[in-house]
């Protein structure tokens, strides 16, 4: 099992944090591409990216984890666990990195985040070290924390070359997941973003860029506000369906 963090070049105080939080894990740091370098077009990071819908924090992001996903390739890699450098982990995180022997075989990524909202998940649980693996039959977000297996990476490559909308969408919400793609969650969570366990907004480079980008607030404005609101029970109603046809349940899914 590879781990990577995904870190830029200036934020040199998460790198040391996240040295700290993972201690006797090996990991390698990927170099995460600022928002400023992708206003151009998307062969500068040398990734077959389209980015028509998508911020310059949004497209940064994805090029970033993009990155990763080729790592892994090139490694020789089964699997690698992708983190962002700001994340809480549990104190069980090296033990689920010493191997991927717990990932099922065909499980293309493994979602070991919690996003702190409830989660549609399949009934039929895998114990899994303690903890409890499910299918993921909605949306949660957050791509903080995923574990991905060489296939899931091929897939997610294969899909970058087409229109795109940001990372934790492609993977984590069922109406843009990438067809194909088999989604577990792990349950209890192994990490959680620093800002939702804390419950408060992090200062100086431990903000985050997506969430205070004008760039994003912009391009969702009143008019995404209304159409967020007016299709709420539609969405409510599609996750009715999809936990009585797929025999799911909704869970917290915690951080422990």
């Amino acid at each position: 099992m590879r781990v990577y963090v995904i870190n830029l070049d200036r934020h040199t105080q998460r790198l040391a944090r996240m040295r700290d939080v993972l201690g006797d894990v090996d990991f390698e740091r990927i170099a995460a591409v600022e928002a400023a370098c992708t206003g151009g077009p998307a062969h500068r990071h040398k990734l077959p990216l389209r980015f028509e819908d998508m911020t310059r924090f949004e497209r940064a992001c994805a090029a970033s984890h993009a990155a990763a996903w080729q790592k892994l390739l090139e490694s020789g890699a089964s699997h690698a666990c992708i983190l962002e450098d700001d994340v809480l982990l549990s104190p069980d995180f090296s033990a689920f990195m010493a191997d991927a022997g717990w990932v099922p075989e065909g499980c293309d990524v493994v979602k070991i985040e919690t996003f702190a909202k409830k989660a549609l998940i399949s009934r039929q649980l895998q114990p899994c070290r303690g903890r409890a693996l499910g299918r993921l039959y909605s949306t949660h977000l957050g791509a903080a924390g995923y574990v991905l297996s060489r296939q899931g990476a091929q897939k997610m490559l294969a899909h970058a070359a087409r229109p795109a909308r940001p990372v934790d969408h492609l993977l984590f919400d069922v109406p843009t997941i990438v067809a194909g793609l088999s989604v577990l969650q792990l349950d209890p969570a192994l990490c959680m973003q620093l800002q939702k366990a804390t419950h408060s907004q992090p200062e100086g480079e431990f903000q985050s860029s997506i969430q205070t980008s004008k760039d994003l607030a912009a391009k969702r404005g009143l008019p995404g506000k209304i159409l967020w609101e007016i299709t709420r029970p539609w969405r409510q109603l599609m996750d009715f369906l999809r936990q009585w046809r797929k025999r799911a349940s909704l869970r917290g899914i915690k951080f422990q």
